[in-house]
């Protein structure tokens, strides 16, 4: 019978948590599988439905954001009356990824 074993993964250590600011809060980061990143990836290239691209974006955030600030971040986005909107969390994710990678892009504070 084939065996196949799952290989160890190299982790970086203080690169796996990200601390940063948005608007002033603090929040924290942990860097997910690379499940996730391709997920969400994959889904953000495509022409999907924005409801998929909805989803996925919460289940990153749900994923990676350490708690209370996954929900909070979750909570400004359904917010009407908040300015956060997905056009000012990419950037965010942009960087986060950028930092998991080793190709740093941008600061973090919106």
């Amino acid at each position: 019978m084939q065996e196949f074993v799952t290989s160890k993964k190299r982790r970086d250590g203080e690169l796996d948590r990200l601390e940063f600011q948005i608007d002033g809060q603090p929040y924290a980061a942990l860097r997910p599988k690379d499940w996730h990143l391709l997920e969400l990836a994959v889904v953000n290239a495509t022409d999907a439905p924005e409801a998929d691209k909805a989803a996925a974006l919460r289940t990153f955030v749900a994923t990676v954001f350490e708690e209370p600030g996954a929900s909070m971040l979750l909570r400004r986005l359904r917010d009407p009356a908040d300015d956060l909107d997905v056009a000012d969390v990419g950037p965010i994710i942009e960087w986060l990824i950028g930092q998991w990678s080793g190709r740093p892009s941008m600061s973090a504070s919106v």
